[in-house]
């Protein structure tokens, strides 16, 4: 009597881990109260579907970074609060500019926070001994022209503090510290630069802050790993005098890239 071939089943896909019951079961007991386990199964498919590569990513990295994305309650949605990024076989999690403003605003020390962007021909004065240590003044072309950025910076205001804590990098400084992100060349950095940008910024002025549980746990699972506190360092082809000092006031007229 012949013996029936055994039928092996077709390794299961992520799509399929991530919509069976024992993985949504965890994800509902990472995400914060109030959130869905549905909704965030929902937003990893459609990151998969709009990011193909994902799925040559290992299974354990990949759920490793949908779990820390739900742990903070930071959906990898269109938003741009955090990002599902291949990286060869390895899936890596960048928290976006926004999801870290969304962490710090946890903190209840913080009153306002704001994170803006200085472009060629605007009026941008640094006084460090002032305050407020920063005035910008916002120069629209007549022709509507887009106009390069040149600095990104960073202010916030503490509850009971009259004055505000300010952090200012230069284009140049930002693309140095992208040229040491090992995602510099893919995800945000590239789709959505100045939102990456002004997450650096933030990142370092961070670091002077009173931050929330929330935030500290979003720096270590961030899988951008970047020195932010390291200074830039000049090229061979700056100039021998520094284009900006932090004593003068200066008016932006170039690119510090």
């Amino acid at each position: 009597m012949n013996t029936p071939a055994t039928q092996t089943q077709p390794p299961k896909t992520f799509r399929d881990l991530i919509t069976s019951e024992g993985y949504r079961q965890q994800l509902a007991a990472a995400l914060p109260k109030g959130l869905t386990a549905d909704r965030m199964i929902r937003v990893v498919l459609t990151a998969i579907n709009k990011t193909p590569k994902l799925l040559d990513c290992s299974k354990e990295t990949l759920w490793a970074s949908v779990l820390n994305a739900a742990a903070l309650g930071l959906f990898p949605d269109a938003l741009g609060r955090a990002y599902l990024v291949p990286y060869g076989k390895d899936c890596t999690l960048i928290i976006g500019f926004k999801g870290l403003l969304d962490l710090a605003y946890r903190s209840d020390r913080i009153a306002s926070i704001s994170v803006q962007v200085v472009r060629e021909g605007d009026i941008f004065e640094r006084e460090p001994m002032s305050m407020p240590p920063i005035k910008h003044k916002v120069v629209e072309p007549a022709d509507g022209s887009f106009r390069k950025a040149t600095h990104f910076y960073s202010v916030a205001y503490l509850k009971g503090c009259e004055h505000p804590s300010v952090e200012v990098m230069s284009l140049r400084e930002i693309n140095e510290i992208r040229a040491r992100s090992k995602s510099g060349q893919s995800g945000p950095w590239v789709t959505d630069y100045e939102e990456m940008a002004k997450k650096t910024v933030f990142r370092r002025h961070a670091k002077m802050l009173p931050m929330s549980a929330e935030l500290v746990n979003a720096f270590d699972v961030d899988q951008d790993h970047i020195d932010v506190t390291t200074a830039a360092r000049p090229s061979a082809s700056d100039d021998i005098a520094p284009k900006t000092t932090d004593t003068t006031a200066e008016v932006v007229k170039g690119d510090e890239s």
